[in-house]
């Protein structure tokens, strides 16, 4: 189903769409750009790459589930191969205490895995491992996208720069085609992806971070924590 995400003063928005396959979203709050493929997922002990169904590449987790709520969003899926659940939470935050924490345009991100004894009727291959790889990777047209790690070695991230029209593309309706803007003045958007868990790096191709992480039980609080931020420096108000 799909589901979006905003920031309050911010036009920082996500427009999850795991029908398609795919993340829609804009630092100006635009969702007719181009889409985002959001490759979030975990490595079986065999290399098989498993992923929620947010992107077009690897293989999908099995029996995808999500959840929502007023300030976020959990994806859920399983490998019926190892005994394993995977879950990815989006978090807009909001604590009224804090009004910078509250308008800050981010995002928080958090990947857990658990093992589970049975998935459905399925044979397992294996045995649940003691530990897995987790991914984050992402692609997206006209975007400049790169993951390093910092000086100090602790914290990974993935940077993106983009350039986006002011004036929004138009849908196509039937037979109507899609409106290109004309003449749209454009600004430079700068997003980047941290974190905030030791011990992510950068992945073959540049494009992403990997981490090992325990498989633990619920509630024993072992994630992976990122925060997802955006900014525009250019001035786009007429006034």
């Amino acid at each position: 189903m799909t589901w979006t995400l905003g920031r309050l003063g911010s036009r920082f928005n996500l427009l999850l769409e795991p029908c398609q396959r795919r993340v829609m979203h804009s630092a100006l709050g635009r969702f007719l750009d181009a889409p985002l493929d959001l490759m979030v997922g975990l490595v079986e002990p065999d290399g098989i790459e498993r992923v929620l169904p947010l992107s077009t590449r690897g293989t999908p987790l099995l029996n995808c589930e999500q959840f929502a709520r007023v300030n976020s969003i959990t994806f859920r899926g399983f490998s019926e191969n190892y005994g394993l659940r995977f879950e990815f939470n989006l978090h807009s935050v909001f604590y009224p205490q804090n009004e910078d924490l509250c308008t800050l345009p981010a995002f928080y991100l958090e990947m857990r895995v658990n093992p589970c004894s049975r998935v459905r009727w399925c044979v397992p291959k294996g045995s649940t491992p003691e530990n897995v790889k987790l991914f984050i990777r992402l692609q997206r047209p006209d975007t400049r996208i790169s993951a390093s790690i910092d000086n100090d070695g602790l914290q990974g991230r993935i940077d993106l720069a983009y350039a986006n029209r002011l004036e929004p593309v138009g849908d196509a309706v039937g037979s109507t085609p899609r409106r290109e803007p004309r003449n749209s003045s454009m600004v430079n958007v700068l997003e980047r992806i941290v974190s905030l868990t030791p011990g992510a790096v950068p992945d073959a191709d540049g494009q992403g971070l990997t981490i090992d992480l325990p498989v633990t039980e619920e509630g024993s609080g072992i994630k992976w924590r990122l925060v997802w931020g955006a900014y525009v420096n250019d001035r786009f108000w007429n006034n």
